[in-house]
């Protein structure tokens, strides 16, 4: 077995394999080198032994190093280059090769302001510390990318240039920023739109019932949803804390199918709005076919991204957006959602603020008015009296008696302005102008409110009229009132025309019309609200699926038989 000899790299500027020592040749398995090629001997590795001139060494120790570098600097992903004073790239590595000549063009201009700059400096305060450098945004408008650039000046290795000589150098590094530019913008789109939305024009908003406001705000969703976010297919719901349901108030491009779940803010058996709505996390469902929490949004379920609506650190809702297409959504798209969802849930609560303030507002100024009244009513009263005990003659006394009954007619129309919701203004004169109507006569009407005394004045203007009457103060007995006529247990027969107040305690105006829309669907419903207030957004969702009507407290009595005249002439019950 032949024994093993060392390997022996021998480094010299010739190759003559006719000059080694006949020694080193028998001791030692040799191999010859140039300076130029040792570098790649030495890092393909396995010699025992080097061999060299101490000058030789020093070269390829310089030159590996220099190897080592441009590794080092084409392996950074950013583009790097040594620049002279004139704008003139000297050395640049793979990177920055690879960039267009119009972004070089950019770059040799700026090295060039950057360097005068330099030199104004030394030339103020007679050196410059290394590290101080000039950042630039360089945008190329053809390419649609844009870069960041920081120049240094190249300073000696004590850390400052020489007192009063010049930068003649300066090193660049080129970063793109394209992706981040691009998400900044879509970001400050985002929180532009937001704006949008919470802002309340108050002329416009003013002539608005809260169905309407509601609407235009969800117009404004829709519209930035697809222009700034790409979202096609999306739903806001609300939670309502009563039932811990998630009402649903305003879509876009969802099946009505999708609208009807019915959703409760719990974490396991509610969808992922459920979930989201429970836990205040947002979730991103990248194949809706492999998620057990996926609940059915579109035809073809792809993903989803579901956020939740916070409120001051509460979540007062989701918004979920649905795609067709598997893995639709990413981590850019969950932080956009958020902020959307931020702006939505102001804007939200300032509808709702608007919505308490005129309601707080109405009943404080028909109470002021009630007490700014009384006094000169009074007095008026007391006049009038000591005149009709003064009057000569019967044609003076009957107008002093007149002006009375004119003072008592004040007053109850000012008590019920004052009561607000709790009753139907000029109730008296339309009771006593009020027949049958041919055209309400024998129509089977529920009204449902918690209010004992709207409840009565509208069962004695509608039966004055010839309806059939049905009274409920409950939610849930008019549900109740709803089923039994359908079902034949009612001899009345079902309804032809329902009346429900929105907030009845126990449910909302919602859930009548829901339940008469399952069973009569073509039946009309009329909703009831006092001042306008809608917290579960009853007015909104019914809207969209065939409310007739809305009324809001305190209205006339004249108004209600003419939207009741309305409803009937378009409701399934209509008879000629």
């Amino acid at each position: 077995m032949t024994e093993r000899r060392p390997k022996l790299l021998l480094i010299a500027e010739s190759t003559d394999a006719s000059g080694i020592p006949e020694d080193l040749a028998r001791r030692y398995d040799v191999t010859l080198s140039t300076p130029d090629q040792a570098p790649i001997h030495l890092r393909s590795g396995g010699f025992d032994l080097v061999l060299t001139h101490p000058e030789v060494a020093y070269g390829v120790h310089a030159r590996m190093i220099g190897e080592h570098a441009r590794t080092l600097l084409n392996a950074m992903g950013e583009g790097a280059c040594l620049s002279d004073a004139a704008g003139v790239v000297r050395w640049g590595n793979e990177m920055y090769r690879s960039y267009s000549t119009a972004l070089h063009e950019h770059i040799g201009e700026l090295c060039r302001q950057a360097t005068t700059h330099f030199n104004a400096l030394l030339s103020r305060h007679g050196r410059i510390r290394r590290g101080h450098g000039k950042r630039y945004t360089v945008g190329i408008k053809e390419e649609q990318r844009y870069f960041e650039v920081l120049i240094t000046p190249v300073v000696s290795p004590a850390g400052e240039d020489t007192p009063g000589a010049d930068v003649s150098r300066v090193a660049v590094v080129v970063r793109e920023s394209t992706a981040r530019r691009q998400m900044q913008s879509k970001i400050d789109a985002i929180v532009k739109a937001g704006r949008e939305l919470a802002h309340i024009d108050v002329e416009t908003v003013r002539r608005m019932h809260a169905a309407d406001r509601l609407k235009l705000l969800e117009e404004k969703v829709i519209r930035y949803a697809h222009d700034i976010l790409n979202f096609d297919h999306f739903a806001v719901r609300l939670l309502n804390k009563s039932t811990n349901a998630l009402d649903l108030v305003m879509s876009y491009g969802l099946s009505e199918d999708a609208k009807d779940v019915a959703l409760k803010a719990e974490s396991e058996g509610n969808g992922i709005s459920g979930f989201v709505a429970a836990t205040g996390w947002s979730y991103i469902c990248p194949d809706a076919a492999k998620d057990d929490r996926y609940v059915f949004g579109l035809e073809i379920c792809g993903s989803s991204l579901t956020v939740p609506i916070k409120l001051f650190d509460e979540v007062i809702g989701v918004f979920n957006v649905e795609s067709a297409e598997v893995n639709a959504f990413g981590e850019a798209d969950r932080q956009f959602a958020e902020i959307f969802a931020h702006s939505l849930a102001m804007a939200l609560h300032i509808l709702n603020l608007l919505l308490v303030e005129r309601s707080a507002t109405k009943e404080a100024a028909s109470g002021t008015m009630e007490g700014e009244l009384e006094g000169p009513l009074a007095d008026l009263v007391a006049e009038a009296e000591i005149l009709l005990d003064q009057a000569g003659d019967d044609e003076a006394r009957s107008h002093l008696r007149r002006i009375l009954r004119d003072v008592d007619s004040i007053r109850r129309r000012v008590r019920n302005v004052a009561r607000g919701p709790q009753t139907l203004l000029g109730i008296d004169e339309a009771l006593e102008g009020t027949t049958i109507d041919p055209l309400l006569d024998g129509r089977h009407v529920l009204v449902v409110d918690n209010e004992p005394n709207v409840l009565e004045l509208v069962d004695t203007l509608l039966t004055r009229c010839g309806c059939d009457v049905e009274m409920c103060c409950t939610g849930a007995d008019g549900i109740a009132a709803i089923e039994r006529a359908a079902d034949g247990s009612d001899p009345s027969g079902p309804f032809d025309l329902v009346i429900s107040d929105i907030s009845l305690g126990d449910k909302t105006g919602y859930d009548v019309f829901a339940a008469i829309k399952r069973v009569t669907p073509d039946a009309p419903v009329i909703l009831m609200t006092g001042f306008g207030y809608d917290p579960h957004h009853s007015i909104v969702r019914a809207s969209q699926e065939g409310l007739q009507s809305v009324l809001f407290k305190p209205f006339k009595a004249e108004k209600l038989i003419e939207e009741v005249k309305a409803a009937v002439k378009v409701g399934v019950g209509t008879r000629d």
